[in-house]
C-alpha cells in the first residue's frame, strides 16, 4: 500500500484529528504488511491478531479516556433504526452532507464541506460552514459533520453524533474524558472516564461504543456507555472484532475492517490485492458464519467498489470510495448503488458527513 492510500484510509477513519506518530507508525506497519493476509486453514490465529489491526485502522485510537467512574453496568437495549427521520427520505433524491478528503485533492478550506445532491450528483461547497461556540472550544476545531436536525455543522466525526442528531460525543485528549454536548441546550457534560487510551467508535442506537487500547497487561476492551446516565458495561461487538471463515472463502485472501456500524456489527472487506478477476466482498455477520453481504464480485468487474469510511442513517449505509469520486448507498431493500459526484476538484474523494435529508 502506498503512502497516499494509507493516508486516505486513515483520514476516512478518523477525520482531521491529529494522530500520534507511534500510532501512525503502528498502523502503517500493520497495513502495509497485511497484503496478502492468508485466510486459510490457519486463519484463526490471524483473525485473532486482526483484532488489534481492526481497532487501529478504524481510527478508534485517536482519542483517550481515563479514570473510570464507579457506575452500574447497563444492558444494551434493542437497537432502533439509526438517525431515524419522522418522514421517509429517498436516498436517491436527497441532500447528503459530505466532506472532501483533503489528502485526495487541493481544495479551498471554505469548500471542503458541503452537500451532494444524490439525484444529480452535483456537489456544492458550503462557505458558511462554522462550528463557532461548540465544544470542544479549540483553535483546531473545524466543520467535520452536519446535523440536519440541528441544521448546523459540527466539530466531530459523523459517527460521534447521536441517532437523533441533537447531541454528539467527544473526548478531550488533555483530560482523557468522554463528553456529551447537547445542541438544543448548548450544554456540555462529562459523562464517563476510564484509565487508558482509546476513543469513540460510533454512537449507535444502544449507546456510545468506546474502545480502549490494549496495554502490556490487558487486551483491547470495548465499552457501551449510556449517554443519559454515564453508566457503562464492557461488551463485545456482535462480530467480536473478527469473522467466521467459511469453507467457500477463497484462500490467500487479504482482509480489513471498514468499521463498526450503528448496530454493533463490524463490516469486513475481503479482497485480493492487485489481482484482476479475483473475488472480493464486503459483509457483516448477524451471527457467527451468518453473513449479510453488501457486495460480492470480482476485482475489475466494473463496479469499482472499494469502501473507505461509512455512515448509517435511516435510509441505510453510505460509503466513501478510497480512490474514486463516488459515494455508495446500500440497504437490504435496494442493494448497492453508486452515485458519481461532480463539481469538486479533480481527483477529490468524498466522505459521508451526516444523514441525508
Amino acid at each position: 500500500m502506498d503512502e497516499n492510500r494509507f493516508r486516505s484510509l486513515m483520514r476516512g477513519a478518523i477525520g482531521d484529528e491529529a494522530m500520534s506518530p507511534w500510532l501512525a507508525d503502528a498502523v502503517r506497519t500493520h497495513v502495509t504488511t497485511a497484503r496478502p493476509r492468508v485466510v486459510s486453514r490457519q486463519r484463526w490465529m490471524i483473525l485473532v491478531a486482526a483484532g488489534l489491526v481492526t481497532l487501529l485502522v478504524t481510527g478508534i485510537a485517536g482519542q483517550r479516556l481515563v479514570l473510570q467512574r464507579q457506575s452500574n453496568p447497563i444492558v444494551p437495549a434493542t437497537t432502533p433504526s439509526p438517525h431515524a427521520s419522522p418522514t421517509p427520505v429517498d436516498p436517491f433524491s436527497c441532500r447528503l452532507p459530505v466532506a472532501i478528503d483533503p489528502w485526495s485533492a487541493p481544495v479551498d478550506y471554505q469548500l471542503r464541506v458541503g452537500f451532494l445532491d444524490t439525484r444529480t450528483g452535483k456537489y456544492t461547497g458550503d462557505r458558511s460552514a462554522s462550528v463557532a461556540g461548540l465544544a470542544p472550544l479549540s483553535s483546531q476545531s473545524r466543520p467535520t459533520s452536519y446535523s440536519p436536525a440541528a441544521k448546523r455543522w459540527l466539530p466531530v466525526a459523523a459517527r460521534n453524533v447521536s441517532p437523533d442528531g441533537l447531541r454528539y460525543a467527544w473526548t478531550d485528549p488533555s483530560t482523557l474524558h468522554l463528553h456529551v454536548y447537547d445542541l438544543a441546550s448548548g450544554t456540555d457534560q462529562l459523562i464517563w472516564s476510564h484509565a487508558g487510551a482509546g476513543g469513540v467508535m460510533v454512537w449507535g442506537g444502544a449507546g456510545i461504543y468506546v474502545a480502549l487500547n490494549p496495554t502490556r497487561d490487558s487486551q483491547t476492551q470495548t465499552w457501551l456507555v449510556d449517554p443519559d446516565t454515564g453508566n457503562a458495561a464492557q461488551v463485545s461487538p456482535k462480530s467480536h472484532f473478527s469473522f467466521t471463515p467459511l469453507a467457500t472463502d477463497p484462500l490467500n485472501t487479504g482482509f480489513r475492517s471498514v468499521g463498526l456500524d450503528a448496530n454493533g456489527h463490524m463490516i469486513w472487506w475481503l479482497y485480493f490485492a492487485d489481482q484482476r478477476g479475483s473475488p472480493q466482498s464486503a459483509f457483516y455477520e448477524m451471527a457467527p458464519g451468518q453473513r449479510v453481504y453488501i457486495y460480492r464480485g470480482t476485482q475489475g468487474d466494473g463496479t469499482g467498489f472499494d469502501p473507505g469510511s461509512f455512515l448509517d442513517d435511516a435510509t441505510g449505509k453510505w460509503f466513501s470510495a478510497l480512490t474514486y469520486p463516488y459515494i455508495w448507498h446500500w440497504s437490504q431493500q435496494s442493494g448497492l448503488h453508486k452515485i458519481s459526484a461532480a463539481g469538486a476538484p479533480r481527483g477529490a474523494t468524498f466522505m459521508p458527513a451526516g444523514s441525508c435529508f
